[in-house]
Protein backbone atom coordinates (compact mmCIF):
# COMPACT_ATOMS: atom_id res chain seq x y z
CA UNK A 1 0.00 0.00 0.00
CA UNK A 2 2.84 2.44 0.64
CA UNK A 3 4.50 3.80 3.86
CA UNK A 4 1.67 6.72 4.04
CA UNK A 5 -0.91 3.82 4.02
CA UNK A 6 0.87 1.68 5.92
CA UNK A 7 1.83 3.98 8.51
CA UNK A 8 -1.94 5.16 8.97
CA UNK A 9 -3.47 1.56 9.53
CA UNK A 10 0.06 0.41 11.75
CA UNK A 11 -1.43 3.81 14.11
CA UNK A 12 -5.17 3.22 14.24
CA UNK A 13 -4.38 -0.91 14.90
CA UNK A 14 -2.30 0.84 17.96
CA UNK A 15 -4.76 2.80 19.30
CA UNK A 16 -7.45 -0.02 19.16
CA UNK A 17 -5.77 -1.33 21.80
CA UNK A 18 -6.16 1.43 24.23
CA UNK A 19 -10.03 1.43 24.37
CA UNK A 20 -9.68 -2.07 24.69
CA UNK A 21 -6.84 -2.27 27.50
CA UNK A 22 -8.96 0.21 29.49
CA UNK A 23 -12.15 -2.48 29.39
CA UNK A 24 -9.95 -5.38 30.03
CA UNK A 25 -8.64 -4.20 33.43
CA UNK A 26 -12.50 -2.76 34.11
CA UNK A 27 -13.81 -6.00 34.02
CA UNK A 28 -10.40 -8.00 36.10
CA UNK A 29 -11.12 -4.69 38.92
CA UNK A 30 -14.45 -5.42 39.30
CA UNK A 31 -13.99 -8.99 39.86
CA UNK A 32 -10.77 -8.23 42.34
CA UNK A 33 -13.59 -5.58 43.86
CA UNK A 34 -16.50 -8.26 44.07
CA UNK A 35 -16.95 -11.65 45.76
CA UNK A 36 -16.96 -13.83 43.04
CA UNK A 37 -18.84 -17.55 43.29
CA UNK A 38 -17.85 -20.00 40.19
CA UNK A 39 -20.96 -20.29 38.97
CA UNK A 40 -21.20 -21.41 35.06
CA UNK A 41 -22.21 -18.17 34.12
CA UNK A 42 -18.80 -16.41 36.20
CA UNK A 43 -16.41 -19.64 34.60
CA UNK A 44 -17.96 -18.23 31.40
CA UNK A 45 -17.21 -14.42 31.82
CA UNK A 46 -13.82 -15.11 32.99
CA UNK A 47 -13.16 -17.56 30.05
CA UNK A 48 -14.21 -14.30 28.05
CA UNK A 49 -11.94 -12.12 29.94
CA UNK A 50 -8.82 -14.44 28.96
CA UNK A 51 -9.38 -15.24 25.91
CA UNK A 52 -10.74 -11.45 24.43
CA UNK A 53 -7.22 -10.78 26.27
CA UNK A 54 -5.28 -13.50 23.76
CA UNK A 55 -7.17 -12.38 20.66
CA UNK A 56 -6.81 -8.18 21.41
CA UNK A 57 -2.31 -9.36 22.53
CA UNK A 58 -2.31 -10.94 18.84
CA UNK A 59 -4.19 -8.43 16.95
CA UNK A 60 -1.80 -5.81 18.29
CA UNK A 61 1.28 -7.38 16.21
CA UNK A 62 -0.85 -6.50 12.98
CA UNK A 63 0.33 -3.11 13.97
CA UNK A 64 3.99 -3.28 12.90
CA UNK A 65 3.72 -3.25 8.69
CA UNK A 66 6.23 -6.27 8.19
CA UNK A 67 4.76 -8.57 10.37
CA UNK A 68 1.30 -7.83 9.11
CA UNK A 69 2.30 -8.59 5.94
CA UNK A 70 3.41 -11.80 6.55
CA UNK A 71 0.62 -12.32 8.99
CA UNK A 72 -1.75 -10.78 6.05
CA UNK A 73 -4.73 -13.74 4.72
CA UNK A 74 -2.95 -16.49 6.80
CA UNK A 75 -4.56 -18.63 9.34
CA UNK A 76 -3.02 -15.99 12.32
CA UNK A 77 -5.73 -13.72 10.64
CA UNK A 78 -8.33 -16.76 11.58
CA UNK A 79 -7.17 -17.53 15.13
CA UNK A 80 -6.60 -13.73 15.95
CA UNK A 81 -10.14 -12.81 14.78
CA UNK A 82 -11.74 -16.19 15.93
CA UNK A 83 -10.08 -15.53 20.02
CA UNK A 84 -11.87 -11.95 19.78
CA UNK A 85 -15.14 -13.35 18.01
CA UNK A 86 -15.62 -16.70 20.08
CA UNK A 87 -14.12 -15.82 22.96
CA UNK A 88 -14.73 -12.45 23.39
CA UNK A 89 -18.83 -12.74 21.72
CA UNK A 90 -19.56 -16.56 22.32
CA UNK A 91 -18.44 -17.26 25.78
CA UNK A 92 -20.23 -13.91 26.81
CA UNK A 93 -23.37 -15.15 25.43
CA UNK A 94 -23.25 -18.73 27.15
CA UNK A 95 -22.96 -16.43 30.35
CA UNK A 96 -25.90 -14.33 29.86
CA UNK A 97 -28.08 -17.65 28.98
CA UNK A 98 -26.92 -19.37 32.01
CA UNK A 99 -27.05 -16.03 34.58
CA UNK A 100 -30.71 -15.04 32.77
CA UNK A 101 -32.02 -18.51 32.41
CA UNK A 102 -33.98 -18.51 35.22
CA UNK A 103 -34.99 -15.01 34.64
CA UNK A 104 -36.75 -16.13 31.34
CA UNK A 105 -37.67 -19.82 32.18
CA UNK A 106 -38.12 -19.94 36.03
CA UNK A 107 -36.16 -23.04 36.34
CA UNK A 108 -32.32 -23.11 36.93
CA UNK A 109 -30.02 -24.76 34.38
CA UNK A 110 -27.85 -27.66 35.58
CA UNK A 111 -24.78 -26.20 37.32
CA UNK A 112 -22.92 -29.66 36.89
CA UNK A 113 -23.49 -29.78 33.19
CA UNK A 114 -22.70 -25.86 32.82
CA UNK A 115 -19.13 -26.55 34.51
CA UNK A 116 -18.39 -29.49 31.98
CA UNK A 117 -19.52 -27.34 29.18
CA UNK A 118 -17.24 -24.75 30.29
CA UNK A 119 -14.40 -26.71 30.20
CA UNK A 120 -15.20 -28.80 27.41
CA UNK A 121 -15.82 -25.60 25.73
CA UNK A 122 -12.53 -23.65 26.73
CA UNK A 123 -10.03 -26.59 25.93
CA UNK A 124 -11.42 -27.03 22.77
CA UNK A 125 -11.74 -23.57 21.77
CA UNK A 126 -7.86 -23.29 22.21
CA UNK A 127 -7.27 -26.55 20.61
CA UNK A 128 -9.22 -25.47 17.40
CA UNK A 129 -7.88 -21.94 17.04
CA UNK A 130 -4.21 -21.64 18.75
CA UNK A 131 -2.15 -23.72 16.39
CA UNK A 132 -3.64 -21.43 14.01
CA UNK A 133 -1.33 -19.44 15.30
CA UNK A 134 1.70 -21.52 13.95
CA UNK A 135 0.11 -22.67 10.89
CA UNK A 136 -0.28 -18.66 9.28
CA UNK A 137 3.11 -17.94 10.69
CA UNK A 138 4.21 -21.10 8.69
CA UNK A 139 2.41 -20.02 5.41
CA UNK A 140 -0.88 -21.55 5.46
CA UNK A 141 -3.46 -19.09 3.53
CA UNK A 142 -6.90 -18.65 4.62
CA UNK A 143 -10.22 -20.16 3.39
CA UNK A 144 -8.32 -23.37 1.56
CA UNK A 145 -9.40 -27.16 2.65
CA UNK A 146 -6.71 -29.38 1.23
CA UNK A 147 -3.47 -28.76 0.85
CA UNK A 148 0.05 -30.61 -0.13
CA UNK A 149 1.70 -32.99 2.78
CA UNK A 150 5.43 -31.62 3.91
CA UNK A 151 4.56 -28.03 4.38
CA UNK A 152 4.65 -27.94 8.27
CA UNK A 153 0.75 -27.75 8.51
CA UNK A 154 -0.08 -31.03 9.31
CA UNK A 155 0.33 -32.00 12.76
CA UNK A 156 -1.21 -27.71 13.43
CA UNK A 157 -4.42 -29.06 11.44
CA UNK A 158 -5.40 -31.78 13.49
CA UNK A 159 -5.24 -30.35 16.69
CA UNK A 160 -7.52 -28.26 15.21
CA UNK A 161 -9.90 -30.76 13.86
CA UNK A 162 -9.87 -32.25 16.95
CA UNK A 163 -10.37 -29.27 19.19
CA UNK A 164 -13.47 -28.74 16.05
CA UNK A 165 -14.44 -32.10 17.16
CA UNK A 166 -14.55 -31.49 20.80
CA UNK A 167 -16.77 -27.98 20.46
CA UNK A 168 -19.54 -30.08 19.10
CA UNK A 169 -19.50 -32.48 21.82
CA UNK A 170 -19.42 -28.92 24.50
CA UNK A 171 -22.33 -27.21 22.31
CA UNK A 172 -24.31 -30.59 22.52
CA UNK A 173 -23.88 -30.97 26.76
CA UNK A 174 -25.26 -27.18 26.42
CA UNK A 175 -28.15 -28.06 23.92
CA UNK A 176 -29.47 -30.76 26.13
CA UNK A 177 -29.08 -28.87 29.45
CA UNK A 178 -30.80 -26.00 28.09
CA UNK A 179 -33.94 -27.79 26.96
CA UNK A 180 -33.75 -30.50 29.63
CA UNK A 181 -33.76 -27.60 32.21
CA UNK A 182 -36.79 -26.07 30.27
CA UNK A 183 -38.53 -28.74 31.59
CA UNK A 184 -37.03 -30.25 34.57
CA UNK A 185 -34.91 -27.77 36.11
CA UNK A 186 -35.32 -26.95 39.46
CA UNK A 187 -37.74 -24.00 39.84
CA UNK A 188 -36.07 -21.06 40.39
CA UNK A 189 -36.52 -18.26 42.94
CA UNK A 190 -36.74 -14.68 41.83
CA UNK A 191 -33.26 -13.63 42.57
CA UNK A 192 -31.09 -17.18 42.81
CA UNK A 193 -27.95 -14.97 42.40
CA UNK A 194 -28.76 -12.33 44.98
CA UNK A 195 -28.34 -9.95 42.40
CA UNK A 196 -28.83 -6.33 42.76
CA UNK A 197 -30.81 -4.86 39.98
CA UNK A 198 -34.36 -4.44 39.17
CA UNK A 199 -35.17 -7.08 36.49
CA UNK A 200 -34.50 -9.88 39.79
CA UNK A 201 -37.41 -7.93 42.03
CA UNK A 202 -40.16 -9.26 39.92
CA UNK A 203 -41.24 -13.22 39.72
CA UNK A 204 -39.47 -16.03 37.51
CA UNK A 205 -40.42 -15.46 34.26
CA UNK A 206 -41.55 -12.09 34.56
CA UNK A 207 -44.76 -11.42 33.52
CA UNK A 208 -46.06 -9.96 30.52
CA UNK A 209 -46.48 -6.35 32.03
CA UNK A 210 -42.69 -6.59 33.46
CA UNK A 211 -44.05 -4.31 36.70
CA UNK A 212 -46.99 -3.68 37.66
CA UNK A 213 -45.64 -0.50 39.90
CA UNK A 214 -42.73 1.69 37.99
CA UNK A 215 -40.41 2.03 40.99
CA UNK A 216 -38.47 4.97 41.53
CA UNK A 217 -34.53 4.19 41.42
CA UNK A 218 -32.75 6.22 44.14
CA UNK A 219 -29.28 3.93 44.05
CA UNK A 220 -26.94 1.86 42.01
CA UNK A 221 -28.13 -1.13 43.92
CA UNK A 222 -31.76 -0.95 44.21
CA UNK A 223 -32.51 -4.82 45.10
CA UNK A 224 -29.79 -4.42 47.75
CA UNK A 225 -31.58 -1.27 49.47
CA UNK A 226 -33.86 -3.49 50.50
CA UNK A 227 -32.50 -7.02 51.03
CA UNK A 228 -29.01 -5.86 51.85
CA UNK A 229 -28.93 -2.17 53.28
CA UNK A 230 -25.90 -2.90 55.04
CA UNK A 231 -24.03 -3.54 51.77
CA UNK A 232 -25.10 0.36 50.23
CA UNK A 233 -25.19 2.56 53.94
CA UNK A 234 -21.95 4.12 52.48
CA UNK A 235 -22.74 4.24 48.87
CA UNK A 236 -23.72 7.71 48.08
CA UNK A 237 -27.27 7.71 46.56
CA UNK A 238 -29.09 10.06 44.37
CA UNK A 239 -32.16 11.45 45.96
CA UNK A 240 -31.48 15.16 44.62
CA UNK A 241 -31.56 13.92 41.37
CA UNK A 242 -34.96 13.67 40.64
CA UNK A 243 -37.39 16.39 40.66
CA UNK A 244 -40.67 16.95 42.40
CA UNK A 245 -42.52 15.84 39.68
CA UNK A 246 -40.93 12.75 38.83
CA UNK A 247 -41.37 12.19 42.42
CA UNK A 248 -44.98 12.85 42.11
CA UNK A 249 -45.61 10.87 39.26
CA UNK A 250 -46.78 7.18 39.10
CA UNK A 251 -43.47 5.84 40.02
CA UNK A 252 -42.83 4.10 43.89
CA UNK A 253 -40.12 3.62 46.40
CA UNK A 254 -38.59 -0.19 44.81
CA UNK A 255 -40.23 -3.16 46.28
CA UNK A 256 -40.32 -7.40 45.42
CA UNK A 257 -43.34 -7.50 43.33
CA UNK A 258 -45.40 -11.31 43.96
CA UNK A 259 -48.09 -10.47 41.94
CA UNK A 260 -48.87 -12.85 39.29
CA UNK A 261 -51.96 -11.51 38.28
CA UNK A 262 -52.33 -11.21 34.63
CA UNK A 263 -52.42 -7.50 33.00
CA UNK A 264 -56.20 -7.93 32.17
CA UNK A 265 -56.81 -8.38 36.02
CA UNK A 266 -54.35 -5.70 37.01
CA UNK A 267 -56.14 -2.80 34.28
CA UNK A 268 -52.64 -2.54 32.73
CA UNK A 269 -52.76 -1.78 29.19
CA UNK A 270 -50.88 -4.02 26.48
CA UNK A 271 -50.03 -3.65 22.80
CA UNK A 272 -51.91 -5.48 20.78
CA UNK A 273 -49.98 -9.12 20.04
CA UNK A 274 -50.25 -9.10 15.91
CA UNK A 275 -47.71 -11.90 14.30
CA UNK A 276 -48.12 -9.69 11.42
CA UNK A 277 -44.39 -7.95 11.54
CA UNK A 278 -43.01 -11.36 11.21
CA UNK A 279 -45.26 -11.87 7.93
CA UNK A 280 -43.71 -8.56 6.99
CA UNK A 281 -39.92 -10.02 7.37
CA UNK A 282 -41.04 -13.22 5.43
CA UNK A 283 -42.49 -10.81 2.15
CA UNK A 284 -39.04 -9.03 2.41
CA UNK A 285 -37.02 -12.34 2.57
CA UNK A 286 -38.75 -14.00 -0.40
CA UNK A 287 -38.73 -10.87 -2.18
CA UNK A 288 -34.97 -10.46 -1.81
CA UNK A 289 -34.25 -14.04 -2.44
CA UNK A 290 -35.71 -13.42 -6.10
CA UNK A 291 -33.05 -11.50 -7.25
CA UNK A 292 -30.44 -14.85 -6.97
CA UNK A 293 -32.01 -15.78 -10.31
CA UNK A 294 -32.80 -12.92 -12.23
CA UNK A 295 -29.49 -13.00 -14.16
CA UNK A 296 -30.35 -17.32 -14.61
CA UNK A 297 -31.93 -18.99 -17.33
CA UNK A 298 -34.98 -19.49 -14.99
CA UNK A 299 -35.94 -15.62 -14.10
CA UNK A 300 -39.78 -16.74 -14.16
CA UNK A 301 -38.43 -17.95 -10.64
CA UNK A 302 -36.97 -14.78 -10.62
CA UNK A 303 -40.10 -12.63 -11.06
CA UNK A 304 -42.10 -15.00 -9.12
CA UNK A 305 -40.40 -14.79 -6.20
CA UNK A 306 -40.06 -10.99 -6.18
CA UNK A 307 -43.65 -10.09 -7.06
CA UNK A 308 -45.27 -12.62 -4.29
CA UNK A 309 -42.46 -11.56 -1.80
CA UNK A 310 -43.66 -7.69 -2.40
CA UNK A 311 -47.05 -8.78 -2.73
CA UNK A 312 -46.93 -10.49 0.91
CA UNK A 313 -45.30 -7.32 2.40
CA UNK A 314 -47.19 -4.84 1.40
CA UNK A 315 -50.05 -6.72 2.37
CA UNK A 316 -49.03 -7.34 5.54
CA UNK A 317 -47.71 -4.20 6.26
CA UNK A 318 -50.76 -2.38 5.49
CA UNK A 319 -52.47 -5.17 7.55
CA UNK A 320 -49.75 -4.28 10.42
CA UNK A 321 -50.80 -0.27 10.14
CA UNK A 322 -54.32 -0.99 10.81
CA UNK A 323 -53.76 -2.90 13.60
CA UNK A 324 -55.13 -0.95 16.76
CA UNK A 325 -52.39 -0.24 19.08
CA UNK A 326 -54.02 -1.99 22.01
CA UNK A 327 -57.36 -4.01 22.46
CA UNK A 328 -60.64 -2.57 23.10
CA UNK A 329 -61.28 -2.40 26.32
CA UNK A 330 -64.46 -3.22 27.63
Amino acid sequence: MGPIADTVFGLTTLLIAIPTGVKIFNWIFTMWGGSIRFTAAMKFAIGLVALFTIGGISGVSHASPPADLQQTDTYYIVAHFHYVLFGGSIMGIFAGIYHYFPKMFGRMMNERQGTWHFWLNFIAMNLTFFPMHFSGMLGMPRRIYTYDAGQGWDTFNFISSIGAFMLVISTSIFVWNFFRSKSHGAIAPDNPWDAATLEWSIPSPPPEYNFAEIPLVESRYPLWDLTHPERTSEIPHTHDGWSDQEKAADAKPVHIERDRRTAAELGIPMPTPTIKPFIVAAGIIIMFSGLLFIHRPSKAVAFTLIFSGASILVGALYAWLLTPLEPEHH
